[in-house]
Formats: structure tokens, C-alpha cells, sequence
């Protein structure tokens, strides 16, 4: 049987990556809305200088205070995100691998799902 602890994992990835690539194509739509507006637009002269931004918040460890960035370029937001979806995605093979193990009831050891006990 499947441990409840893969099981959580497994369904965490899956929900970081669905969030992370609908964060992405927000992203990336509210670009193709922004260039739409451009080129639509006669007097350019306003909107040379009118750039948007992200946040970024990461949460301390301590518990007593978090930390922001206020302006994150969205090349750096999609940056960010694709890396994240892509380590989360490496990160969903390992736990799959996992619960086949599990599945089978074989023991897993190491850092490593092909080095079974």
C-alpha cells in the first residue's frame, strides 16, 4: 500500500505545478494583452515608461517576518515559475516511483528510488 506521507507529496507536486503554469499563462496573457494595447495605441509617448511588475513574497523561517520583492519583471517571473514547474515535475517522477515501490511493498532506501534495500 501506498504511504499516506507519498500520497500527500504526490498530490502537492501535481498542485504546484497546476498553480504554477495557470500563474504562467496569466502571465504570459496579460503580455500579449499589453503588446494588443500598444499596438493599438497612436500616442505611444505614455507608454514607453509603463512597465508592470510582480511580487514576490518568501515566508521566514523564523516565523517572524517574511520578505518581498516589489518589482519582479515578469521575464524573471516566468523565469522563476518554469524553473519551479520543472522541478516540481522532477520531483512528481521520484514520488511515482516511490509509490510503485510502496505499491509493491518494497522497502525504499537512499536518497535514490533505483537503489532498493
Amino acid at each position: 500500500m501506498i504511504k499516506q506521507q507519498t500520497a500527500r507529496n504526490i498530490y502537492n507536486c501535481y498542485s504546484e505545478i497546476i498553480n504554477a503554469e495557470k500563474i504562467l499563462k496569466e502571465i504570459e496573457d496579460e503580455e500579449k494583452k499589453e503588446k494588443e494595447r500598444n499596438e493599438n495605441t497612436f500616442d505611444r509617448s505614455d507608454l514607453t515608461n509603463r512597465e508592470y511588475y510582480y511580487e514576490l513574497g518568501i515566508p521566514s523561517f523564523s516565523n517572524r517576518d517574511s520578505h518581498r520583492i516589489y518589482h519582479l519583471k515578469p521575464t524573471m517571473a516566468k523565469a522563476v515559475l518554469s524553473v519551479h514547474i520543472g522541478d516540481q515535475k522532477a520531483r512528481l517522477v521520484e514520488l511515482n516511483q516511490i509509490a510503485k515501490l510502496e505499491a509493491e511493498e518494497k522497502e525504499y532506501c537512499g536518497d535514490s528510488v533505483n537503489i532498493p534495500c
